[in-house]
Order: structure tokens, then C-alpha cells, then sequence
């Protein structure tokens, strides 16, 4: 037996060749005599066919083998080992509609301020009216007639006695009139009556003078 392993395993590539070769001529003998029975006719007396030298089952697995049926289900295994099961797929998603577009905003209107009112104009200062100069003068009636317009009116003269080559103020007047701070009060052709600078009521005859209270700075 060691001579056997020993020659084995030093000639193992001639041993294997060898094996391989009776195989193949075993496959083709018996090829062989399966394709001479097929060719002999149904009813013709042939002879039986032999059998196989390699037994009837030598080339089985050549064919198809029979799935048979299913395994019966072990009750101890885990469901959690059983095959899942396919799902069907999923319908396709709806499309989502387009969404409107956002209300356009609307101008808000921007209150404007109401022009402030223009300042008042600062009125212009008025010209120092000088304080008058109160002294003594003579007045004259020189006499009263009616104008144009058929209202009556008196001339009257304002002299300042301090100075006696001075030209007379001559003036025609009418009731409410205002003569070097005398008022003419009223007249008529015998007297004119008046309120001198001073506030006093004066009586000057028609032709005649008198000296009152006027303002001397209004004369010439």
C-alpha cells in the first residue's frame, strides 16, 4: 500500500490522464450503443436494448433536475427571517398645482405735510411822531363860503407871534378838520368855534384873532 501511495503521489499527473481517458471511453461506448438502438425500426424483432454499463442513472445530472415542491414552512423558525414581501410600487406622486402669484402690494398713499402758513409780515415800524411843541399863536376868522360842491367852508390863519415877519399858516377848513392841533368844532358868518392843542373850547369872531394853545411845530 505505500508503494501504491508513494508512486500515487510522485505519478499522479499520468494516474489522473489515465482516469480520465477510461472515462471518455466509457461516455462514448455507451453513446454509442444508445444511437445504434434508436436507429432500428418498432416490430422488427430487435433485440432488447442492454443496459447501461454505467447503470441507468450515471448521467442524470446531465438533465434538468426536478425544483419539486416546496419546502412546508417551520412554525419554530422567527418571522422575522421569512423573505419580505414585495410591495407594490408606489402610484406616482401628484403634480402640486402652481401656486398664484402674491397679490400685488398697493401704494400706500404718503400723507404730505400741509405748508406750514407764511409768518405774518412784521409790519414796518412807524416813524417816530415827534412830541408836540404846545405854545401860543394867533388865530384868525377871516371869513366862511360854500365851494363848488356846495359844502361849506372857513379860511382861517395861524400866526406865531415870536415871530412877526413870518408868513401866516392859511388854511380852509371844514367842521372836524385839523389845523396845528386845533379841531375845528363848527362855524357860521358871526363866530368860528374850535378846541385848541390843550383841549380848551375857543371862540374866534368872524374877522377877528385870538391867541390859543396850537402846536408850534406844525408851522412854518
Amino acid at each position: 500500500m505505500l508503494s501504491v501511495s508513494r508512486y500515487l503521489r510522485r505519478e499522479w499527473e499520468q494516474v489522473t490522464s489515465a482516469v480520465a481517458a477510461l472515462l471518455l471511453l466509457l461516455f462514448l461506448a455507451d453513446w454509442a450503443l444508445r444511437d445504434r438502438t434508436a436507429d432500428t425500426p418498432s416490430g422488427s424483432g430487435r433485440i432488447a436494448e442492454s443496459p447501461s454499463v454505467l447503470g441507468p442513472g450515471a448521467f442524470a445530472f446531465l438533465q434538468d433536475a426536478d425544483p419539486g415542491s416546496a419546502p412546508a414552512r417551520n412554525p419554530f423558525l422567527s418571522s422575522a427571517i421569512e423573505p419580505a414581501a414585495v410591495r407594490p410600487p408606489r402610484p406616482p406622486r401628484p403634480a402640486e398645482p402652481p401656486k398664484a402669484a402674491p397679490p400685488e402690494a398697493k401704494p400706500v398713499p404718503v400723507a404730505v405735510p400741509a405748508p406750514a402758513p407764511a409768518p405774518a409780515p412784521v409790519p414796518a415800524a412807524l416813524p417816530a411822531v415827534p412830541a408836540p411843541r404846545l405854545g401860543a399863536a394867533e388865530v384868525t376868522y377871516v371869513f366862511s363860503t360854500t365851494n363848488r360842491s356846495g359844502r361849506p367852508v372857513a379860511l382861517i390863519e395861524v400866526r406865531d407871534p415870536a415871530r412877526p415877519g413870518a408868513t401866516a399858516l392859511a388854511r380852509s377848513v371844514s367842521a372836524g378838520d385839523q389845523v396845528c392841533g386845533l379841531r375845528i368844532h363848527s362855524f357860521t358868518d358871526r363866530a368860528l368855534t374850535l378846541l385848541d392843542a390843550a383841549g380848551r373850547r375857543q371862540t374866534v369872531d368872524f374877522g377877528g384873532a385870538r391867541r390859543v394853545t396850537v402846536d408850534l411845530g406844525a408851522l412854518p
